[in-house]
This record gives structure tokens, C-alpha cells and sequence, in this order.
């Protein structure tokens, strides 16, 4: 009983160690900056981490979103038309 007790606390402490790590890179908040849930955080944090491709299509949406704002502030709205037929 007491090496399975003991078992769970490396593991919890093991766990809180890689959360910290992975605060410190940016990839998730747990203690600091931590508005939500520590839970929802890390397993974001651990989506991006195997599943670069998805964190890589947000990035192109937000720039699309930012081309389109910049051309409606130019004047431009052709250009926001064809960003909105894109998506």
C-alpha cells in the first residue's frame, strides 16, 4: 500500500514538473497565468505539441482575417470578398 502511495506522488509530482516545463515554453498555462481549467490547458497544450498542423491553420486564419481587415481599412473590399469565398 505504501509503495503504490508512493508510486502516485512521483507521478503527480512527474506530472507537475513536464506542466511547468511546458508553461515555461508557452504551450499551455498552469500556475501563473491560468485563467480556465489546468486540465483543458494542458491537454491543449499537448494537441499542439503532437499536432503542429492544427496550430498551423489557425495561424493562416488569423493572418486571412488580418489581410481582409487591412484591405477594408485601404479600401479595398474586392479583396475581403475573395478572402470570405476562401474559407
Amino acid at each position: 500500500m505504501l509503495a503504490v502511495l508512493a508510486a502516485v506522488a512521483a507521478v503527480a509530482y512527474g506530472l507537475h514538473r513536464a506542466l511547468l516545463a511546458m508553461e515555461r515554453r508557452g504551450w499551455v498555462y498552469y500556475r501563473t497565468k491560468g485563467t480556465g481549467s489546468m486540465g483543458a490547458s494542458a491537454l491543449f497544450g499537448l494537441n499542439e505539441v503532437f499536432h503542429p498542423q492544427a496550430q498551423s491553420a489557425v495561424v493562416e486564419r488569423q493572418e486571412r482575417d488580418l489581410r481582409g481587415a487591412r484591405s477594408t481599412a485601404a479600401g479595398d473590399p474586392d479583396d475581403v470578398a475573395e478572402d470570405r469565398r476562401d474559407r
